[in-house]
């Protein structure tokens, strides 16, 4: 499994990829549709892997809080300050995802225009 630092790295990659409005002919917009469709499959991949990390850290974390006899409220707390790095990719991730979702949706529309007045203009 990779580690947190090669995810967030990843993850900010595939935000500065994307930061632009998508512009460009036809074949450029599918072009950016199939670049956008696979970073959405490795984004989900990532999204796994953060549940993981997140999971395996907070089980850790509250063994060793157990053995301390800590109240489960005080508990709750030490695992969210413990686990923000572990959250914050799977936020940012789950984030990501949904940004390709309507970045996905958005070349679907635009590809689809562009088809409309390449129709409207052989007429």
């Amino acid at each position: 499994m990779p580690d947190l630092t090669t995810l967030l790295e990843e993850v900010k990659q595939v935000y500065s990829d994307f930061g632009g409005l998508p512009r460009g002919n036809t074949e450029e917009l599918a072009m950016d549709l199939d670049h956008a469709n696979a970073w959405l499959m490795r984004a989900s991949e990532i999204l796994a892997e953060a549940e993981a990390l997140l999971n395996t850290k907070r089980g850790e974390r509250a063994k060793v809080y157990r053995e301390q006899n800590i109240s489960a409220t005080y508990l709750r707390e030490l695992l969210t300050a413990d686990c923000v790095p572990e959250q914050k990719l799977y936020t940012l991730t789950s984030r990501l995802i949904s940004t390709l979702t309507h970045r996905i949706d958005s070349l679907r529309t635009l590809i689809s225009f562009e088809k409309s007045a390449l129709q409207l203009g052989g007429q």
